[in-house]
């Protein structure tokens, strides 16, 4: 009987671990799955978590670039942040142009080239133990050896604050008496459950920001591409071909080439055969001033004088009426 009552027991603690992971697994960030830890240990196990995040994004470059120094070595190739040129030795024309001086740079070529092969190896080597490094950091042990103690610290703490109280018999007509005080299961079981979870609570941070990272990779994958394709298109439209200058010149040759063929016609014909005249060119908007041409000279007759103008003075308005006058030609 009480082996069986057990074994109800545990089955029910697994489905409800089991129901609590599945749950867990809703999340989609980090900040959503520190929401659902429960309240009384949230705000200890946010910055352990937030620091499990950290490591992870960590991890992921390192490996992206351990990837990329690979590729670089099985192409032959070197890292832009390991290519080094050979520095450049001064020397004379004469002996420069020389079979020793040629022998001497083939040699430091040589010796530059096994340096960075070297430079290489052991970069990569540094970047595996690097990336071995972080996950024994991120591992199952190495998560409970984080987070088992902030759970344990915590759970001690609530258990000694939410203290149960235990009441003995009452006397008649007299209040209840308090006899002692009991630990609160409810926190003590709550306790055990996010003990057990704190490993899952890792693992989910893992799996989200590397599903972040792989996502944003993506992203910069398929920019590059269409970038490359938009550049295959751009050499394509970009080809040589004539210029705008010499189609301007052939339309402009082949204009003046029509204007030659074309006879002048000054007159049309009729249809009974009979030219006809062009009509008037138009006015133009704006013609020239005509000023009228002057006058003839005035010649007299034979035995005649030209007459004499006389400039008669200003009368003035305060003489009299019978001042004197101006002698006429008859006087």
């Amino acid at each position: 009987m009480a082996s069986a009552l057990g074994h109800a027991n545990s089955s029910s603690e697994e489905d409800q671990a089991l129901a609590r992971h599945a749950a867990l697994q809703g999340a989609s960030s980090v900040e959503e799955l520190i929401a659902m830890i429960p309240s009384d240990y949230r705000p200890v196990l946010r910055e352990p978590l937030l620091k499990v995040a950290s490591l992870t994004g960590k991890l992921v470059s390192t490996r992206r670039v351990l990837a990329g120094h690979v590729r670089h070595q099985t192409a032959g190739t070197y890292p832009a942040a390991l290519s080094h040129k050979a520095p450049a030795i001064q020397l004379t024309a004469e002996y420069s142009s020389s079979a020793e001086a040629a022998a001497h740079r083939k040699s430091q070529e040589d010796a530059r080239e096994v340096y960075l092969k070297t430079l290489l190896e052991n970069t990569i080597r540094m970047k595996k133990d690097e990336v071995m490094f972080l996950q024994m950091s991120l591992a199952p042990e190495a998560a409970f050896k984080q987070l088992a103690p902030v759970v344990s610290a915590q759970t001690t703490a609530i258990m000694a604050r939410t203290k149960v109280p235990i009441f003995g018999p009452e006397q008649e007509g007299g209040p209840p008496v308090l006899k002692s005080w009991a630990d609160n299961v409810s926190a003590q079981i709550l306790g055990t459950q996010v003990l057990n979870d704190c490993v899952h609570y890792s693992f989910r941070v893992q799996s989200i920001v590397e599903a972040r990272e792989f996502s944003r990779e993506s992203k910069v994958t398929a920019k590059k591409e269409i970038a490359k394709q938009a550049d295959v298109e751009m050499a394509d439209g970009t080809r040589p071909g004539p210029s705008i200058q010499s189609l301007i010149d052939k339309a402009v040759s082949a204009r003046l080439k029509d204007l030659a063929k074309a006879p002048v016609k000054n007159t049309k014909q009729s249809k009974d055969g009979k030219k006809k005249k062009s009509p008037p060119a138009a006015k133009p908007k704006n013609p020239p001033k005509r000023y009228p041409s002057p006058p003839p000279r005035y010649l007299p007759a034979g035995g005649l004088r030209v007459p004499r103008i006389v400039k008669r003075k200003p009368t003035d308005s305060k003489k009299p009426s019978g001042s004197k006058q101006g002698k006429g030609k008859g006087k």
